[in-house]
């Protein structure tokens, strides 16, 4: 997904905390869609699943961003900050 960053319409931002069971189910969902700009934002995540999930999507070249928990807003806010759109 992110080497389309660059060609992607659209961009979605998936705000995560502790909510690593839903992620993968949330990723799988958008492939097969045009080019999106995916970022997902670690808003202070403590679960041990969770984080290892976030890391192995960070591996796969998903943009996440961490930040301490700060809430739903200000971790959809970052995202949003986080993505190409101008």
């Amino acid at each position: 997904m992110s080497a389309e960053r660059e060609l992607a319409r659209i961009g979605v931002v998936i705000p995560c905390h502790d909510d690593g069971r839903l992620l993968t189910e949330a990723l799988a969902s958008l492939e097969g869609s045009e080019p999106l700009e995916v970022v997902v934002v670690d808003d202070g995540s403590t679960d041990e699943e969770t984080l290892r999930l976030l890391d192995q999507f960070e591996n796969d070249g998903v943009h996440v961003v961490h930040q301490q928990n700060a809430g739903l807003s200000s971790a959809r806010m970052a995202g949003v900050r986080a993505t190409s759109s101008q």
